[in-house]
């Protein structure tokens, strides 16, 4: 069977990657994986992570709604069909900023708003570098994966992206990701000691973040999240913290200004959560180096 159309992209100095679309199909193959990664129709569109890079990701995602019978797809995959047959990225006005960084040494953070999605990068002194990216249609529901973003550019993004809908959008801004008030958040920490063994776990509410991770001796690592993905995807929240979540999703509560308190976008339309882990990966740095999902702090 022969391709309707193929990319090949690198980023910067890396082996070329090739992704391909079939009447069926999409296939990547990437020089960080063993084989190549085949996604049906309905999971390319339910996938919560961009496949390749941005640019790539949405140009097959507009391809695969001319070429799909929306008929045959899942509720969930419907919501995503619908998201994009709507949007018009001409609407989007691109931004990057550069922000404070808790990314051991990686020493500069940008976050970019552009015309194929959200990102962040990182850049460290020794010229290395990584990157996150996150589709528009997570990025609107789900809010940010990246933390700490200013409540001027979470508010703004996200009303730059609901207007990208166009004048007769299939969803409303009432739906769109909640937007907390960082100021009344209150800080708290939680930690989970073994009675057993010198490790443990730790997860702990900040201004405008999510820190947690674990130890075990003198081994550990952490990473951080955005206070809106750890409200929609309770899964992000350490098993060893489970007694906890009503206490913490009352403390994120009380600061929502806006916005959709459900996890679910539509009773009808539910999206999977997110893995701790990305079970099919984008061919990010990050996700490369690390296997981490966004809001991860890189190795050095």
């Amino acid at each position: 069977m022969e391709a309707i159309k193929t990319w090949e992209f690198s980023e910067r100095n890396d082996p070329k990657t090739t992704v391909k679309l079939f009447v069926d199909h999409v296939e990547i193959k990437s020089p960080f994986y063993i084989n190549v990664h085949s996604f049906t129709i309905d999971q390319f569109f339910s996938n919560p992570y961009p496949v390749g890079n941005l640019q790539v990701d949405y140009e097959l995602l507009k391809y695969l709604i001319i070429i799909s019978d929306r008929n045959t797809l899942s509720d969930a995959s419907k919501l995503v069909y619908d998201f994009y047959t709507a949007f018009d990225n001409s609407k989007i006005k691109p931004l990057t900023i550069e922000q404070d960084s808790k990314a051991g040494d990686f020493v500069r953070y940008f976050s970019s708003l552009s015309v194929h999605g959200i990102s962040k990068h990182y850049e460290r002194e020794d010229g290395n570098w990584n990157q996150n990216s996150q589709r528009f249609f997570d990025f609107f529901f789900f809010g940010p994966e990246i933390p700490k973003l200013s409540f001027d550019i979470r508010k703004g993004w996200r009303e730059q992206v609901f207007k990208a809908l166009g004048d007769n959008p299939p969803f409303d801004l009432s739906e769109g990701f909640v937007l907390f008030d960082y100021n009344k958040i209150i800080p708290k920490n939680f930690t989970y000691n073994s009675p057993e063994k010198d490790e443990g776990e730790y997860f702990n509410i900040e201004k405008d973040q999510i820190s947690s991770g674990g130890w075990s001796g003198r081994d550990g690592g952490g990473n951080f999240r955005s206070l809106e993905q750890v409200w929609y995807f309770e899964n992000s929240i350490l098993t060893s913290m489970s007694a906890h979540k009503p206490e913490i999703r009352k403390i994120l509560e009380a600061a929502i200004l806006e916005g959709r308190k459900a996890t679910e976008i539509r009773p009808s339309g539910k999206i999977e959560e997110k893995s701790t882990v990305h079970t099919v990966e984008p061919t990010d740095k990050t996700v490369k180096k690390t296997d981490a999902p966004a809001g991860e702090a890189p190795p050095a």
